[in-house]
Order: structure tokens, then sequence, then C-alpha cells
């Protein structure tokens, strides 16, 4: 088995040519090796544009209220946001805690990082609609 997961600036067919080269390569240096490759699910990457309205409302109203600017960085797995944004939904991965303590035994959040993540939501869903937050 192989999970191979990558960033859109891959692309799906350069992915695959590089695995198929990997096994040509492995059956020539070992030739009692054989591989077969056989796709059982292929999702392509998303990717939002770092010039989007949503990850400028998020990294600007973060530095301006948080003190520091979100940095932009892809990740593998899927989530919700990547259901949205390749239904044309603009979404993107962005939450409070520990990122290393997800999904883990004992995951927690201070408390203090959840209110201050709600009150940027609010000023985020503000910019996003054309309101000014208190």
């Amino acid at each position: 088995k192989l999970d191979v997961r990558f960033l859109p600036s891959a692309g799906y067919s350069l992915v695959l040519d590089m695995v198929r080269a990997v096994m040509r390569q492995t059956e020539n240096e070992f030739p009692q090796a054989r591989f077969e490759l056989n796709v059982k699910t292929a999702q392509e990457p998303i990717e939002l544009r770092s010039d989007h309205p949503l990850v400028r409302a998020i990294q600007d109203e973060t530095e301006a209220h948080l003190g520091f600017r979100p940095e932009l960085v892809g990740m593998g797995g899927s989530t919700v946001a990547k259901m949205c944004v390749s239904r044309g939904i603009p979404a993107v991965n962005f939450a409070p805690g520990d990122g290393g303590l997800a999904h883990m035994a004992n995951e927690y959040i201070d408390l203090k990082q959840l209110t201050d993540f709600a009150g940027l939501m609010v000023r985020v869903t503000n910019r996003l609609i054309g309101t000014v937050a208190d």
C-alpha cells in the first residue's frame, strides 16, 4: 500500500509518473521485484489563492488583533475545507489551539485562545460582509 498526498503544484499526473519511475527503477535494480500500480482512490488537491479575500481577511485581522500573521501552508489529508473548495465554496483550515494536539488523547484548548478566536471570527466575518466590528 502507498498513500501519496501532494500539493496542487505537483499535479496528479506528475505524481503518478514519479511513482511509476520508482517502480521501474527498482525493478531494473532488483530483477526479482515486480510492482503493479492500482489506484483505488484519487482526490485532487485543492488550493485557495493567497490573495483571496477570505485568506487576506484572516491574515490581516489576526495580525491586527492577535499580533501575529498566520502562515500559509499546505497540508495532507482531507477536511471539510477540501469538500467546500472542490464545490466552489471558499474555505480554509484555520483554528485555535496547538495543531499538534488535534485528534490526540487529552486534546485541549486554552479558553483564552478560544475566546480570542471567537472574537477574531466576528471581525473576519464583519470584514467579509462589509460591516465594522466594535
